[in-house]
């Protein structure tokens, strides 16, 4: 699949992720405490999760729908129904 971009949506886009990436940041620090929860996604225990990478998902999904309601995010830690889902080949 290919699309065309003028560049200066590319340029909206980058701007966006910089500002997004910021502000991330600064919920995840929040967020991660002495205390930290850490769960596993699978059972042999090598993939950790915590809230704070469930949160940060969670807001970058909310901002994109709101700035780029067109655009889809393919994220690590939401569900299934929460991620991009790719055309059969």
């Amino acid at each position: 699949m290919t699309t065309d971009l003028h560049p200066a949506s590319i340029a909206e886009i980058a701007d966006a992720a910089r500002s997004w990436s910021l502000e991330c940041a600064e919920l995840a620090a929040r967020l991660i405490t002495p205390t930290l929860t850490v769960e596993f996604k699978e059972a042999n225990r090598r993939n950790p999760v915590t809230a704070a990478d469930h949160a940060v998902e969670e807001r970058i999904r909310a901002l994109v729908a709101e700035r780029f309601p067109t655009h889809a995010v393919l994220g690590e830690e939401g569900d299934a129904s929460s991620g991009v889902r790719l055309p059969a080949t």
